[in-house]
Parts: structure tokens; sequence; C-alpha cells
């Protein structure tokens, strides 16, 4: 839970509402994508975590060996994004500390409180160069903070799971608890109802014909969850087998967006209070955590309390979601025979120290230009398409050669193609002409490629090929799983989710794909030290392109001794080392509980 609930759903998610202009409509969206790509997506890590009893590289590549990279990438972008999030934290933390001034350096009178929160966070906090080439200096007390922030990372997770499991107790419970109280202070300000309005007081239907409010609603989606990064993967993997793995992806999920939802009225009610005609280009999540937020707390009785607790409120929630990151990358060094003789306080303690390493790129002056562009780059090209390929892995290499056995190779490829080339075909042809012509295309390709396989597969096994080549790998996929989590009274994976990865989930993030592909590439390719971000997202396909061609090349991250029973590998280990492995992981998971 703390590494779903994060700094994105108090700050990021109000945002995405309020420029979708939509009000209550704006959750058609965000509800197909929760229960269509976020849960669905959520569920897969949890139940391949649980099952291997690793992290994703382990996870993955039992399924085919090939697939390993999906491991390696999602380590390189969980602490890809960690190394600048601690920054965000740095922030947090400069201000919290600032929050005790008898005079808050971001409050002024009415007229001008938010030129002067925003001139205060500009050139106090960010001090950014207007040209990344003009840097001249690190910025002192960013970088001390920063060092601050990876401290409290490690010693998050210096012992692994049994630190982090005691760290998640107050980073979850108390930011609920300060959020309850936010929410309570947001909603009764003068005027709050004006903002609450446009959240909750309208529904204006008309503005889903806007393609980017269904992109932005989906994204923030698979963002907000935490899917992509194998983070859930690899604490899943400390669970006890008999670990309702099921139950706990709708828990996660639904409670993910609960938090959210909730937290909304608060920031609306902020809006409210300060005129939803003053705050346009001041939602985004700079803007109303270190702008609009402190400026509205700073105009109320008591501020200094009022800013502490917030202020906290965003470190604990940062540092739940940090930590998080970080032990996702340290899970699949930690599972390695490369560094597997290494104590994993060693190999938590190196991540620390790079992440200060690198606190001399992102607490310098053009800190805020690499933050923006690596994030830009790493959320919309790198994490949507390793979202994509794993539950394309899941739909479509599983069990394949089994499947192509009895349909016909032909039928599968050609089938299987019809899921992924024809919505990236139809979404590029909807740029090039427009949207009409691309969904026809896109639908009427699908079913050529359907109907072709169908028919390819009626000639090879008959009426039964034809069952397989739609259902076979969905039912194995879910058989096998529920062979494992399912074997006491918890809750059975239902064949439904395999379906709905294969045929919904994966169409659409081929969708979103090219979509937010388009966006950042055509658009923001101009981005101040854009080739940083562009670096960084594309070592994601690359780390996944070296695993299709060169499986061995992974081979070093690969534990010595597998370390469970996996079903999806029929070469095992067997008695004492798993009954060991079993016990020393359920022993671990029953003390994080």
């Amino acid at each position: 839970m703390s590494s779903a609930i994060g700094l994105g759903n108090l700050l990021r998610f109000p945002g995405v509402v309020y420029n979708a202009d939509a009000g209550l409509a704006f959750f058609i969206p965000y509800g197909l994508g929760l229960t269509l790509v976020g849960i669905p997506i959520l569920t897969l890590e949890l139940v391949l975590g649980q099952t291997s009893r690793s992290g994703d590289l382990l996870a993955f590549g039992n399924i085919h060996k090939r697939l390993r990279g999906i491991g390696v990438a999602s380590a390189h972008t969980s602490y890809t994004v960690a190394l600048y999030y601690n920054v965000i934290i740095a922030w947090i933390l400069l201000y919290f500390v600032r929050s005790f001034q008898s005079n808050l350096p971001w409050a002024a009178g009415t007229g001008e409180r938010l030129t002067v929160s925003a001139d205060y966070f500009s050139n106090n906090i960010v001090q950014a160069v207007a040209n990344p080439s003009d840097t001249k200096h690190i910025i002192g007390a960013t970088f001390v903070a920063g060092i601050f922030a990876w401290a409290f990372v490690y010693l998050s997770i210096s012992k692994g799971v049994l630190t982090a499991g005691r760290v998640v107790q107050f980073t979850m419970t108390l930011p609920t608890i300060f959020v309850a109280i936010l929410v309570i202070r947001g909603v009764t300000l003068t005027n709050a109802g004006a903002g609450i309005e446009l959240y909750f007081g309208r529904f204006d239907i008309s503005k889903l014909s806007v393609g980017s409010v269904w992109v932005d609603a989906i994204s923030h989606i698979f963002f907000s969850i935490g899917i992509g990064f194998g983070v859930m993967t690899a604490y899943a993997s400390y669970n006890s087998r008999h670990q309702d793995a099921v139950q706990d992806a709708f828990i996660i999920g639904f409670s993910n967006s609960a938090f959210e939802v909730i937290a909304g009225f608060s920031v609306f009610g902020v809006i409210g209070f300060l005129g939803p005609e003053n705050v346009k280009g001041m939602v985004g999540t700079f803007s109303m955590g270190f702008i609009t937020y402190p400026v509205a707390l700073s105009n109320l009785p008591a501020p200094q309390f009022w800013n502490v607790l917030f202020f906290f409120t965003l470190f604990l929630l940062g540092l739940g979601s940090a930590f998080s990151l970080v032990e996702g990358a340290s899970t699949t060094l930690k599972d390695s025979r490369w560094l597997s003789k290494y104590p994993g306080q060693t190999i938590s303690g190196v991540l620390c120290i790079i992440g200060v390493l690198f606190l001399g790129l992102y607490a310098s002056d053009i800190g805020i230009h690499a933050l923006d562009t690596v994030d830009t780059f790493i959320n919309s090209i790198g994490m949507i398409f390793l979202g994509l390929v794993k539950v394309w892995a899941a739909g479509t290499w599983y069990r394949a050669d089994e499947a192509r056995h009895r349909v016909g190779s032909p039928a599968f490829f050609l089938f299987n193609a019809a899921w992924v080339v024809a919505p990236i075909a139809g979404t590029i042809i909807g740029y090039v002409s427009n949207l009409a012509i691309g969904l026809g295309v896109g639908l009427g390709l699908c079913a050529v490629l359907a109907v072709g396989g169908c028919s390819l597969a009626m000639k090879h096994g008959g009426r039964s090929a034809i069952f397989d080549l739609f259902f076979f790998q969905s039912r194995e996929l879910v058989n096998d799983i529920n062979s494992v989590i399912a074997t006491r009274n918890q809750t059975r994976l239902p064949i439904a989710w395999a379906v709905i990865i294969k045929y919904i989930t994966t169409p659409a993030l081929c969708i979103l794909q090219v979509v937010t592909y388009r966006g950042v590439v055509v658009e923001k390719i101009d981005m101040p030290m854009s080739w940083l971000g562009l670096t960084f997202a594309l070592l994601v396909p690359l780390m996944l392109m070296v695993g299709l061609v060169a499986p061995d090349f992974y081979t070093f991250l690969v534990p010595i001794k597998k370390p469970v029973v996996d079903v999806f590998d029929h070469n095992q280990i067997t008695g004492d080392e798993i009954t060991q492995v079993h016990q020393e992981r359920d022993k671990s998971a029953a003390t994080v509980t």
C-alpha cells in the first residue's frame, strides 16, 4: 500500500481532474482505467511475485528466459525514478524546516500571494538557470536535504523487508490521519464550495470527446498504483504462499483510488478558497505542492501549524514511495548470483550512495530541467512500454510452444498480431489522417488478422483449435497460478482476468503508448536536456531487446539456486532447499505483518 499511495495521490491526481474540466464525468475513463488496466496489471505482478518468490527478472524469466529483460528494465525504471524522487523529498524537507519560522517566506497579502509563493519556489528552492549550459553551482541547502532524504531511505530498507514493514506503519497510518485533517480543513474553507463544484458538482460528458482526457486518466491510474516498477512483484515475493494475492490486488487498487479521491476534496477546497480564476496553471504537481497549497495554508489562523502538518504529510507519503522504488531495484541485485554473496545491507547502501552522487545533477541549478525531462520521458515512454510488454508476455508467451502445436504456428502468430499490430497501426493512421479512418483501419485490420488466424487454426485442428486459439493460454495461465495461490480458501483468479489482460489491456496500452510517444517525442523533444530523458527512457526497450535476442546475457543476474518452486518452470529445485526457503520467506512475511 505504501508504495502505491504517494505524492501523486495528493498532488498529481487533483491536477489531472482539474485539467480534464469534466467534473464527475472524468471518473468514467478513470474507472475504466482502474478496472481494465490498473488492477489487472497489479494482479499480474502480485501473483507472479508470490508464485515465483522473486522479482520481475525471475518471475518473467520463468515464463521464458527471453523475458528476463523485463526484470532488468523494471529495476532500471524504478531506480531512475528514485534518483529524482528524492530531490522532491529534499524540497519538502526544506519547506518543512522553514515552516517553523514566525514569518513564512512564501506568505503574502491577498493580492500577490500566489506570485510571491511562485517566486520563492523558483528563486529560493529551485534556483534554475534559463539555459542548462549556463549551470554554475550546486544548491547547498537542497544537496544537504537530499543527503538526509537518502539517509531516511537507507534506514527504511537497511534490513530488507523487515525494516520496511515497520516503517510502513508510519508512512501509511500517519499520512492517512493527516490527510483526513487536511480534507476537513479544506472543505470548511471560505468559498470551498466553488472548488468542490468543479470536482463533484458537475457532470460534463462532452469533455470525454477529447482524447487527452482518456489518456491522462488511464496514464494516471498506471502511475498512481505504481505498476511497471517491479516493486509490487518484489514485495509479493515475501508473501506467504497462502496469502490471498487476488484479494490484495483489489484492496490495493481500490484503496489507492479511494485515498486520492477523498484527498482531492482538500485540494479542490483550496482551489475554491483561492478562487478558481486565480489558480489557472497552478494545479500541477509542483505548483500545487510548493506554491498553491502553502499559500492557502499561510492565510489560515496558526499558519505554521498547518504548513508543518502539510509538509510532514508529504514527507511521509514521499518516503514510502521512495524506499519502495529503491527496494524494487535492489531486489533484482540481491537475488542475483552476481551479488548474492554480499549482504543486502551493503547493496542497499551502495544504491543510496549512488543516489547521493546524482544529487550533483538534481540538486544543482539545472536540477529542475533534468528532473522534468527524465520524469516526462521515463513515464511516457519507458514505464508504459514496460507495462505493455508485461501483459503481452503473460498473454502471448505463456505456454506459447504448446499453443502453437495445438493451433499451428501461422495461426498463432497471425491471431496474436491482431491485438498488438492492429491498435498500433490504427492509432498511427488516426494521427496521419483522422480519427474515424484510424478507427476503421484498426478495427478492420484486427478483424482480418483474427479471422485469418481462426481460419488457419480450423484447418490445422478443427473447431477445438479455434477455442484453443482464443482461450488455451489464458486458461492454463489461470489454472497454473491458482494451483499455487489458491490451495486453501484464497480467492481464485478468474479466467476473465487473463482474457482481459490479453484482449483489452494489451490493445489499450498499445494505443496509449503510441499517443504518449507522439506527445513526448513530437511535442516535447525541444525541452531543456531532453537528451537526458530520452536516454533513460530508451534504455528500457534496449534492455528488453537484449533479453529477447541474447537471453543468456542476463544469466549473471539469475540466482544460482532458484528460490522456490515456480509454476512456470519445469526444472525446479526440490526437497529441503524449497522447504528452507519457504520457511524463511514465510517467517519474514509473518514478522512484517
